[in-house]
């Protein structure tokens, strides 16, 4: 059992906190993000353990349901399946084409490997997704994966602040900057670089267009911010 440092006593884990997803799809129908899964204590809620998992999805795994006309499935076979995203996309001729994804389904797992002394533990997510094509296509995949326990990334230290340099690997805070004539620029918001903190950037820089010495705004991608990532 690992010790809460809140609690200031071992502590059993809540491990089924849902993870945390942001995910993108790439014109050749990629599936790509990530999913944040957190261990927290069971008693206070303290956030313990954290890992970040690498989520990839190929679009030859990615398939529409059966056509009406399909047979019956066999006992034992595989499930049947329709036109995958990889199948769709070759013969697609549209330049205007656009894809959509969204995760319809997220879940915790939690696995034991071995027996005795050298059983390992291993804490994971699991999710369904969704593409949709702007033609009407719309497919659906799966996608699981999991991390040792000791592999996972403390939250606190044995003063309880937060610690995050083992987590960071990539630029996750989006900073926008607004220009005023002669006057420098403002910081007018702090937001995560996902996907919906990039569209809520994108909205305050429309909104501060037109207003009274705007020049220009700027969105800068950051690890860090007043000397911690948030």
């Amino acid at each position: 059992m690992p010790r809460c440092p809140d609690c200031n006593k071992f502590v059993s884990l809540d491990s089924e906190t849902e993870p945390e997803v942001d995910l993108e799809v790439s014109d050749d129908g990629t599936v790509t993000g990530t999913a944040m899964i957190v261990n927290n204590c069971g008693d206070c809620g303290t956030e313990m353990a954290a890992a970040e998992l690498e989520v990839s999805i190929d679009p030859e795994s990615i398939c529409a349901p059966p056509p009406p006309d399909a047979p019956p499935p066999v006992e034992g076979a595989p499930p049947a399946v329709g036109e995958s995203l990889e199948e769709h996309l070759a013969k697609l001729h549209d330049p205007e084409a656009s894809l959509e994804v969204e995760d319809t389904s997220r879940e915790r797992t939690d696995r034991y490997e071995g027996k005795g002394r050298g059983q390992r533990h291993y804490y994971g997510a699991r999710l369904e997704v969704e593409v949709t094509c702007s033609c009407g296509w719309v497919g659906t995949g799966e996608w699981t994966d999991d991390v040792q326990a000791s592999g996972m990334d403390p939250r606190r230290t044995k003063e309880g602040e937060p610690m995050n340099a083992k987590r960071i690997r990539k630029p996750h805070v989006l900073v926008v900057h607004r220009h005023e004539r002669g006057e420098g620029s403002t910081i007018l918001a702090v937001l995560p670089a996902t996907r919906r903190g990039r569209v809520m950037a994108a909205e305050v820089v429309a909104e501060e267009r037109g207003k009274p010495g705007f020049m220009s705004c700027d969105v800068v991608e950051v690890q860090e911010f007043g000397g911690r990532a948030t």
